[in-house]
């Protein structure tokens, strides 16, 4: 289980971090029920990485069409497909 403390610590995306301090200094009964809020944020950290993770590929993808190297842009292409599958 994770605590408080090692979520922020891995936590890259700067407003997925400051969504999850503001809404650590909320007090509970405005938050809601504490595993439905900590199951959102990890959602959106997630969420957030998975886009992320999405745009360096399609990077890299143009980078190897520029190339003309077709064996890497069929390797990025499964990889981005993949994480499609993901979403």
């Amino acid at each position: 289980m994770w605590s408080v403390n090692d979520l922020l610590m891995k936590i890259e995306n700067a407003d997925a971090h400051n969504l999850l301090t503001g809404l650590l200094d909320k007090d509970d009964a405005q938050l809601g029920p504490t595993q439905q809020v900590f199951d959102d944020c990890l959602g959106r950290i997630q969420k957030e990485r998975l886009k992320k993770q999405k745009e360096e590929l399609k990077d890299q993808i143009k980078e190897a069409e520029a190339q003309g190297n077709s064996a890497a842009m069929e390797e990025l292409r499964a990889k981005f497909q993949a994480l499609l599958k993901q979403d």
